[in-house]
């Protein structure tokens, strides 16, 4: 950390540098506020790093800032075509903040590329889905929350699911104790 202090002193935007400084600060356990600060000064001198934007989000998280903020600090990424690890913490972050159309919203109008080993786009729209039932069943919508469970399945055309993979996701062993749990929430 001090050599890149001190190379931060001469040029603060050498590229990743900031980025580098914010996740050592909060690997390392620094209070999250100075990953906070380092990490927005990133941002600042090396917008196009989604790193920085990834990182922040995780130190705004870290030291319970809101959500909105959280949000917030996502949807300032200026690329075009931001990474899709960007795009998926963007869409569950504003599904936590309720704003589930707004997170579908985002899968559906981005370029998201495959990821080998990563989450897919259809296992992201099914995790905002699955949030949008449970906040359903926990403040008592219950019809609300048994209407998502039975159409979880039906093709979502605006990112390329049809009916047999939404099936087949839906029917993982993970995602029917969600619904199990969200059913006893709910019981008839």
């Amino acid at each position: 950390m001090a050599e890149w202090k001190a190379a931060r002193a001469i040029n603060p935007a050498i590229p990743a540098l900031l980025r580098n400084m914010g996740y050592t600060a909060l690997y390392s356990k620094q209070p999250p506020d100075r990953a906070i600060e380092l990490f927005t000064d990133g941002i600042k001198y090396d917008p196009q790093n989604a790193e920085n934007y990834l990182g922040l989000e995780r130190a705004l998280r870290e030291a319970g800032r809101p959500m909105e903020e959280r949000v917030a600090a996502l949807q300032k990424f200026q690329g075009r075509n931001p990474p899709t690890r960007l795009i998926f913490q963007l869409a569950r972050d504003l599904a936590d903040a309720g704003r589930y159309d707004e997170a579908q919203k985002e899968l559906a109008t981005r370029f998201i590329s495959l990821e080998e080993g990563g989450a897919s786009q259809l296992d992201v729209y099914l995790e905002i889905k699955l949030k949008q039932g449970r906040s359903f069943a926990s403040n008592h919508h219950c019809e609300e929350s048994r209407n998502l469970i039975e159409h979880l399945a039906d093709p979502a055309p605006q990112i390329g699911a049809t009916k047999d993979a939404l099936t087949l996701a839906v029917h993982s062993p993970h995602r029917q104790k969600e619904i199990a749990e969200m059913q006893a929430s709910c019981p008839n």
